[in-house]
């Protein structure tokens, strides 16, 4: 049912390209609308003090910005891909001055730092880290003139100390969850893809069948690995697929997802949209290697609605396209004398 829904999605997103030329700008704008619903969810329960998911009651994740997700990880990817929707629009802005773009774009910027801020409140690390990579990813890729590819790449660094320092002062719950990472009393992500590597060596061609994910962490949980909870994931999604499905299937859907993402940037030629595409499919996949959500419609979608636009969108562009020799653009209609 998942993969029917999926590819209806991208059906109908391939269809709408057709007559739309700019259905990247409006899904990026919808990305932005999206985030700025999440934003007010998870700051007005906040200032409430509500533990709600308006769903059902937080058992979880107290005190994080979580909007009507039920974790915080979901809520933090959503939000990094809304400030990498807002670089992207203030990016269509062709002023020639700093200045003017400011004054034309700036808006996205300003939403783009709401966008980190809740962010932040969220408290996840996968989503800091992305953010951190598509953002810096989407700028290098979007050269201005008149500015050295050096001093560019000084000034985005010195950019992501300062994030990074701004934000470990501004929220010590983040910077102290970063700091657990090295502690060997708490149960970490490692322990639980470590015992997923078990589970798949032991069956590696076949996998364990559907809904096996639990069943085969609870029997190879390592020894640091709580065995009497319910790991319904390794927090991998390659993992996962491998447990389920077995090697030669993953490395299957690995080589078809592969081809799918050259074929698509192959055939973008707008540097923007190009940039936006590799930095979302960057972010897309440090998410799938560190959590379970991009599974998730709110997560997924982003992504396959973009790259299905670009891929119409450019599609569209040749076939419209005057052919070779054709100088006029189009041929002459035929006389209907001669066919007489």
């Amino acid at each position: 049912t998942y993969l029917i829904w999926l590819g209806g999605v991208a059906s109908l997103t391939a269809l709408l390209a057709r007559l739309n030329n700019h259905l990247n700008i409006t899904i990026a704008r919808t990305t932005v609308i999206t985030c700025a619903v999440q934003v007010t969810l998870a700051a007005g329960t906040d200032l409430m003090g509500w533990q709600t998911t308006f769903w059902f009651a937080k058992q979880v994740h107290l005190g994080d910005w979580i909007g009507s997700f039920a974790n915080r990880t979901a809520f933090g990817n959503l939000m990094a891909f809304g400030i990498l929707a807002c670089l992207f629009l203030y990016d269509q802005s062709r002023a020639l001055s700093t200045s003017k773009r400011l004054d034309q774009a700036g808006g996205w910027l300003a939403i783009g730092l709401l966008f980190a801020t809740a962010l932040v409140q969220s408290h996840s690390r996968l989503a800091f880290i992305m953010a951190l990579v598509g953002g810096a990813l989407f700028i290098i890729l979007t050269p201005r003139e008149n500015v050295q590819s050096i001093k560019r790449l000084i000034v985005i660094a010195l950019g992501i100390i300062a994030t990074i320092a701004v934000t470990a002062f501004a929220s010590p719950e983040l910077f102290t969850r970063f700091t657990d990472l090295a502690r060997n009393d708490l149960i970490q992500r490692d322990d639980l893809w470590i015992t997923a590597l078990h589970a798949i060596a032991e069956r590696p061609l076949t996998g364990w069948g559907a809904d096996s994910i639990g069943l085969v962490i609870a029997h190879f949980a390592t020894p640091d690995l709580n065995a009497n909870a319910h790991w319904f994931s390794s927090h991998n999604l390659w993992l996962d697929g491998a447990i389920v499905f077995g090697v030669p299937v993953m490395l299957i859907l690995l080589a078809a997802l592969t081809l799918a993402i050259k074929t698509v940037l192959a055939t973008c030629r707008q540097p923007d949209t190009r940039a936006l595409l590799i930095a979302l499919l960057a972010m897309a996949m440090l998410g799938s290697m560190g959590d379970w959500v991009m599974v998730m419609p709110a997560l997924i979608l982003p992504v396959v609605m973009l790259g299905m636009a670009s891929f119409e969108a450019a599609v569209a562009a040749h076939h419209a396209m005057p052919a070779r020799g054709d100088h006029a653009g189009q041929s002459p209609a035929p006389d209907p004398e001669v066919l007489r």
